[in-house]
């Protein structure tokens, strides 16, 4: 994915970061530095010449392939490695490359576009967008000396960036699905690993994307809750819309739910109580003594 000579700038002439930049910050990388660690403990140079040659020639071969070269141009770029092992493990490495094309249908439609994105305040260039398999896809190749069993994590960030920065600048085309191929360098068979959901990879890119921002003040990417604050700040600037109060419109009860006709009451009256006589003063004992014949008068 080459990068342009002055870096990546945004319309207003600002420097951006690429998507490697992100992953370069914040991305281990245990493989690479067990793989480091092993060369070393073998007393062999880290990198060796032949062996970048071989990735550099293959990858920069399948490109031509997939841009519709002749075999002749293809053909001269292997000549350019002068080891004879070199070639051969060149060429059956894109002799891989080829069989699988072939088997997944792929169809180039753009190399190496770089895209700008001022949405997110960074820069890309995908390897090749394709037609895969009926689908358009992202697809990224890597030549290797062993095949990974499992894509390696920034590899796949670095994917949802670029198809996510490619998905903004032609919505009419948009990745449905992201390719990532090994082609290991004795030939054997390439190793495909596709995802049709990136989405999760892409939520992490943003995040480092935005620390990256923070920490080397490079330009802030657009945030969805930045762009939601400043519409509700417009709406309270704006003066507020003249409301049509209607009535409310009358409420028709149902004839069998109305209260019936009020009906005059008749309580009926208790009965008269019989009350005692009325208690007679008690007499006195001269009135007593007269009634029984004791005194007379």
């Amino acid at each position: 994915m080459p990068r342009p000579a002055d870096g990546y700038k945004n319309k207003a002439g600002q420097q951006v970061p690429g998507v490697h930049d992100i992953t370069n910050a914040y991305c281990p990388k245990p493989a690479l530095v067990q793989w480091a660690y092993g060369r070393g403990k073998q007393g062999l140079p880290l990198y060796e010449k032949g062996a970048l040659d071989i990735g550099t020639t293959v990858h920069a071969m399948a490109e031509l392939h997939l841009k519709g070269d002749s075999d002749r141009d293809i053909e001269a770029k292997l000549n350019e490695l002068r080891d004879p092992l070199d070639r051969s493990k060149a060429r059956s490495a894109f002799g891989a490359f080829c069989e699988w094309r072939e088997q997944f249908s792929v169809k180039s439609l753009a190399h190496e576009v770089t895209i700008v994105s001022e949405t997110y305040q960074l820069g890309g260039t995908p390897d090749c967008i394709a037609e895969i398999s009926g689908d358009i896809g992202l697809l990224d190749f890597k030549t290797c000396t062993r095949a990974p069993s499992s894509p390696y994590h920034e590899q796949l960030l670095a994917m949802a960036a670029h198809a996510t920065l490619w998905n903004g600048e032609h919505p009419d085309q948009k990745i449905r699905s992201c390719h990532l191929i090994y082609l290991p360098k004795d030939g054997s068979t390439p190793k495909h690993h596709a995802y049709a959901n990136y989405e999760a990879q892409w939520t992490e890119f943003a995040c480092l994307l935005a620390a990256f921002a923070q920490k080397n003040g490079t330009p802030k990417p657009a945030d969805a809750r930045d762009e939601e604050i400043a519409r509700l700040r417009t709406e309270a600037a704006a003066p507020p819309r003249p409301r049509t109060v209607r009535p409310a419109p009358k409420r028709r009860l149902n004839p069998q739910w109305r209260d019936p006709a009020p009906t005059q009451l008749v309580i009926p009256l208790p009965p008269p109580i019989a009350l005692p006589p009325p208690r007679q003063a008690p007499m006195t004992m001269a009135e007593l003594l007269r009634k029984y014949g004791h005194v007379r008068s």
